[in-house]
């Protein structure tokens, strides 16, 4: 599989946002449907989590963090939830 570029600091905040965007809608086609809500809400919150590890790790710690770290992150957040490829995120 071949690895995605690098993205600057910037370019991944852009990415994260938008994601985030997306997962704020988690209201499934039926309202009315609880047990979607609900399984749409726990999905959220495990990809909220994960999002948020990879912003935490662009500031540097010691001998963790750092840009490389935060790609190394959002790399493992796109296979996990976007196995196909399927969301390069649009602009």
């Amino acid at each position: 599989m071949a690895r995605s570029p690098r993205l600057t600091r910037n370019e991944l905040l852009m990415r994260v946002s938008s994601e985030m965007t997306v997962l704020a809608a988690i209201t499934p086609t039926n309202p009315m449907d609880m047990t979607a809500l609900v399984r749409n809400a726990k999905d959220t919150e495990v990809r909220l989590g994960r999002l948020a590890h990879v912003v935490s790790a662009m500031v540097p710690s010691h001998n963790f963090g750092g840009i490389e770290e935060a790609n190394n992150q959002y790399r493992e957040y796109l296979a996990e939830f976007h196995p196909s490829g399927d969301k390069e995120t649009t602009s």
